[in-house]
């Protein structure tokens, strides 16, 4: 049988088969595998998450807090205490730290007691970027009925002031202790960004031993909120209290900035309102022992504070300018009745009050005989700096009288104040008729006027009439009533009089 002959068309399609073939059976394979490797790789991803989302979930990591306690002591030399801590994690929020019943003790030169107490405290952790942009950013920090007791002691010290502060420590430990805001202002500050700070339903207990008895202020239904805090930027606050209050009548609003290499704290522009309406008389009486025997009744108005620059650190305030303005209406003061005061300051006419008493308007005498003042206004400019309020006017009018003073007002509970005590020219007439000696007194509008200080330690002011003024001007006009009585011209006896108000002018 004759042989076909081999047609080279025919071989070249079959090799070009053959490598089309072989072409393609390589790259099926290559994607077969691309696949399996990417189910592989899903699948020991998820189980090294679903491992590491089982292993935080179930975590303890309340067998950590000791440790934290340990370090917390050292660094502030009070006591740590975590009744329970709990760690979650949200697709959300993030990872949730959640800590209950917390506590730092107090120093023990001040109290047996804790500083601050929280009831529950809620931290959420934004791990994007924690894992991506390599920084801290905390989304929402919750503190839930935090307790904070601030005590002043009778030498001036706070509590607050002392913490990471030991009693003593000798010259080579305070000298590194020095160095180490140097060292550590070379350090870059970690990147750090709370979105979102809040507090509810605090209470602040301040307690000043300075006074005795002392003052025992609580300041309670403390709401803060803070946004954007950070660590190299101001971030605002806003504050609400009540204070002498059953429901919020204090406002704070401001911007606020921390410097934490040299444990300090800035504020500026901040505002700050609190009103006179909503407090209780009893409270207030209860909490300052100075204005207790004054009884403080009712007041409406308000006290009104612009902090311009305030600098604080743990040894307290190292820089403080504000101005506060006070306006208040229809006070009412029980235990004290400011007339009747005024007028037995007077040590040449004791007992005057009840001598001009039955001569006086009704509504005059009912309010001596209850011991009851009503302020109508009150009107008060201050500035205060780091330890010392500057009363630069005050001025209080009430039906019978008006009181205007200046002076300063230690924080440390020392007065000093001049003060100016006008009486209403109707009541002065009556005055001077009963007693013509107090004619002296009288300014020419008609009104008896009687200046006095107050100084000495807040808790027992002492009150002095200015004797060396009265002295002179009681002699002045019992001198012009005994020349009218000898020339027998009360004309002359008034030049005289003008002649010696001449010569005696601002004495």
């Amino acid at each position: 049988m004759p042989r076909q002959p081999i047609r080279l068309t025919d071989s070249s399609k079959f090799l070009n088969l053959s490598v089309k073939n072989s072409e393609r059976k390589p790259k099926g394979n290559a994607v077969k595998a691309l696949k399996v490797g990417l189910i592989v790789f899903v699948i020991f991803l998820f189980i090294v998450l679903a491992g590491g989302w089982i292993f935080l979930s179930t975590l303890d990591i309340n067998r950590y807090i000791p440790q934290v306690a340990d370090a917390v002591a050292k660094a502030t030399g009070r006591q740590l205490k975590i009744g329970h801590a709990g760690l979650g994690f949200s697709l959300n929020k993030g990872a949730v730290l959640e800590l209950n019943n917390v506590s730092l003790s107090d120093d023990p030169r001040f109290s047996g007691k804790s500083f601050v107490t929280a009831s529950r405290i809620v931290l959420s952790l934004d791990l994007r970027s924690a894992l991506v942009e390599k920084s801290i950013v905390i989304s929402d920090v919750t503190i839930i009925a935090p307790e904070v007791t601030v005590i002043r002691a009778k030498d001036g010290s706070i509590n607050a002031a002392t913490i990471g502060a030991p009693a003593s420590l000798p010259a080579s430990s305070s000298a590194k202790s020095a160095a180490v805001p140097s060292a550590m202002a070379t350090a870059p500050l970690p990147s750090l960004l709370v979105k979102k700070f809040q507090v509810n339903g605090g209470i602040i207990h301040y307690y000043d031993r300075l006074f005795d008895p002392p003052i025992m202020l609580d300041i309670e239904k403390v709401s803060l909120d803070i946004r954007n805090f950070a660590l190299n930027a101001p971030f605002d606050v806003v504050l609400s209290a009540a204070v002498f209050s059953a429901e919020p009548n204090l406002s704070v609003s401001g911007r606020a900035g921390v410097d934490i290499v040299r444990l300090m704290a800035r504020l500026t522009d901040v505002k700050a309102s609190l009103v006179f309406d909503k407090m209780l008389p009893a409270r207030l009486n209860e909490a300052l022992p100075m204005i207790k025997p004054a009884g403080f009744r009712q007041a409406k108005g308000s006290l009104n504070v612009q902090v311009k620059k305030a600098v604080l650190d743990v040894k307290g305030v190292q820089e403080f300018d504000a101005e506060a303005v006070v306006d208040a209406t229809d006070a009412v003061l029980e235990g004290v009745n400011i007339f009747a005061a005024g007028l037995n300051s007077i040590p040449m006419f004791p007992d005057l009050a009840n001598t001009v008493l039955a001569d006086l308007p009704p509504e005059t005498q009912e309010d001596i005989r209850r011991g009851v003042t009503t302020v109508d206004r009150l009107e008060v400019l201050m500035s205060a700096g780091p330890d010392m309020l500057t009363v630069k006017k005050a001025e209080m009018s009430t039906r019978d009288l008006a009181v205007s003073c200046d002076g300063v007002v230690r924080l440390a509970g020392d007065l000093g104040i001049s003060a100016k005590l006008f009486i209403a020219p109707k009541l002065s007439q009556v005055l001077v008729n009963k007693v013509p000696d107090l004619g002296g007194l009288m300014k020419e509008d008609g009104r008896v006027y009687i200046p006095f200080s107050v100084s000495g330690p807040m808790i027992k002011p002492k009150v002095m009439p200015d004797l060396d003024y009265l002295t002179r001007k009681l002699l002045l006009g019992r001198g012009k009533q005994e020349l009218e009585k000898v020339l027998g011209d009360p004309a002359v006896g008034k030049a005289v009089g003008e002649l010696f108000n001449t010569i005696f002018k601002g004495k």
